[in-house]
């Protein structure tokens, strides 16, 4: 019986040695499909950025008026400034908004155990 046992033992050593072998053989030839991609796209990238026509740069004022910062004939437009009050009405809406959220869920829960619970 150890005989045996160690003849299958052999035979599975030898299969995984197989195994590992065709694993690295594959596994260089992804590598080297992979390599080749890579270096296509690079190459494609690069190629790419040079043939393509370049757009002249922008003079510091379209820059600004695109940027918003200067109306289209030159003059400096307000920067919008924040206040107190503007934040404040904000954050009383959401306030009252989540307070009337809560007195309608009162109301919907009173309403529902006064109906004894039971939905239509």
């Amino acid at each position: 019986m150890s005989e045996e046992l160690k003849r299958k033992s052999e035979e599975l050593e030898q299969t995984l040695q197989m195994q590992l072998g065709q694993l690295k053989k594959d596994s260089e030839i992804y590598v080297k499909v992979a390599g080749v991609a890579l270096l296509t796209g690079l190459v494609s990238v690069g190629m790419f950025r040079l043939l393509s026509p370049r757009k002249p740069k922008a003079s510091r004022d379209e820059f600004l008026e695109r940027r918003g910062c200067r109306g289209k004939k030159g003059k400096k437009r307000r920067k919008k400034r924040y206040s107190f009050f503007g934040n404040l009405r904000k954050r009383l809406l959401w306030t009252l908004l989540d307070y009337g959220k809560d007195k309608l869920l009162e109301k919907l829960i009173a309403k529902s155990q006064a109906t004894g619970g039971k939905e239509r």
